[in-house]
């Protein structure tokens, strides 16, 4: 009598965990079927796809895999395609080439077979023999057995590290448009710091020798003036001078071809003129 009581329990807590394990199943074909849809409009075909297959199980509600077969099947008509094809420069076709879609492996090999892409914008990488090249390419709903032509002689053709996001060899580093602001500024106040420091001290040694304790005030205010403006010349350079240094040091970015500069400085009346020419 024990035994028998023991083998209905045993049999009771089966059926129990049977239905729950069925409970879980069904609630995740209702996810599933959920989740296709908000993939099937964001154009992700091919996640879409997997979904639909989780929630057209037998195991599913019928209603919700009556939904998904049918949805499934709407899927694989919107679903484009492309055969992608590589060419030597004789016009020979490849197979040894290593394709990335949108920076993700593709495949390793070209068999001539089509392969499942979503609809929209691509990009295409492929590698071979030490160069990597990319292709835009737009691949419209339900385009089918789209042919997607890869020349290894293409113009775009490239080492790998270019793609990898090295700078190329012709790259050259340029520093920040501001090193070359406070590099002029350092030129503009040290010329300015020579001119009105010697125009100012000769004044000064002029009055000395011709009128020295009589002087008229507006002579010595227009030499003190000059020496001030000397004064405050060479603290702009300096930190000038110094911001600059740092700018270079630190803000350097690559960039295609350095452009042309040209920095001026002109004395004019009454302070100094400094022009800033850049031709790219």
């Amino acid at each position: 009598m024990r035994a028998r009581i023991v083998g209905y329990l045993a049999l009771a807590i089966g059926c129990f965990a049977a239905r729950r394990a069925l409970a879980d199943d069904k609630l995740i074909c209702v996810r599933a079927a959920d989740v296709a849809q908000e993939q099937r409009t964001a154009g992700r075909l091919r996640e879409a796809r997997a979904s639909l297959h989780t929630c057209a199980r037998e195991i599913c509600p019928a209603l919700v895999r009556s939904d998904c077969t049918q949805w499934l099947a709407e899927v694989e008509a919107s679903m484009p395609t492309i055969v992608i094809r590589a060419q030597n420069a004789r016009g020979d076709d490849l197979a040894d080439v290593q394709i990335e879609l949108d920076g993700h492996p593709l495949t390793d090999r070209l068999e001539g077979l089509p392969i499942d892409v979503d609809p929209g914008p691509h990009v295409l990488a492929w590698r071979r023999d030490g160069k990597v090249a990319q292709q835009e390419i737009v691949v419209h709903t339900a385009e089918k057995n789209r042919t997607v032509m890869l020349r290894s002689d293409s113009g775009d053709a490239v080492p790998t590290a270019r793609i990898s996001g090295a700078p190329r060899s012709e790259d050259r580093f340029r520093p920040a448009a501001a090193a070359w602001i406070f590099a002029g500024l350092a030129v503009a106040g040290a010329t300015s710091f020579g001119y009105f420091g010697l125009r100012g001290r000769s004044e000064v040694s002029d009055m000395r020798h011709d009128c020295a304790g009589h002087c008229p005030a507006s002579q010595v205010d227009a030499a003190q003036q000059k020496l001030l403006i000397a004064d405050i010349s060479l603290g702009a350079a300096v930190v000038s001078a110094g911001l600059a240094t740092y700018l270079f040091w630190t803000g350097a970015s690559p960039t295609k071809a350095a452009p042309a500069r040209n920095v001026s400085v002109t004395p004019v009346t009454g302070g100094v003129a400094a022009f800033w020419l850049e031709r790219f």
